[in-house]
């Protein structure tokens, strides 16, 4: 109970305290689930860039991935942006070992609240270079995302 009430101090906290909030920390989900991390590259840059770690699928071969994308993000409202980017991936499939690398493409939206949380829909298409490139494009997925910025 008491880390509860130290985790829920903790927030309320960063409401009042969170001024400049170049970091994003939460998790994606959809076809898999990631621990999410966006970085603005400067204050006055709306360039960023944005690392993934988790489980890139709940099929059968759960595939353990990691990607970085590089994104440019543009205000399309008070609170609202679109963004678009792209970068690479690389993982290991639990069931096999087979290692894997995807080109990435990025595309979507986000909405931030006065509180320093925000959400995401995306979409992430990919070109597949290793390990069998006969199979190149597969079709991305969308993924939601919550995020706690600081």
């Amino acid at each position: 109970m008491k880390k509860i009430i130290v985790a829920v101090a903790f927030v309320f906290a960063t409401f009042t305290l969170a001024e400049a909030q170049n970091n994003a920390l939460g998790f994606k989900l959809g076809n898999g689930i990631d621990i999410s991390y966006q970085r603005w590259l400067t204050e006055t840059n709306r360039n960023r860039w944005e690392l993934n770690v988790g489980l890139a699928s709940f099929g059968n071969n759960n595939p353990i991935a990691a990607s970085g994308l590089y994104q440019w993000v543009y205000g399309i409202g008070p609170a609202f942006n679109f963004f678009f980017g792209v970068g690479a991936g690389a993982g290991l499939y639990t069931r096999n070992s087979d290692f894997f690398m995807n080109l990435l493409g990025n595309v979507g939206i986000e909405y931030n609240f006065e509180a320093p949380f925000q959400i995401a829909l995306d979409f992430t298409p990919g070109l597949t270079l290793v390990p069998d490139p006969g199979d190149l494009w597969h079709t991305g997925s969308m993924r939601f995302a919550v995020r706690w910025r600081f």
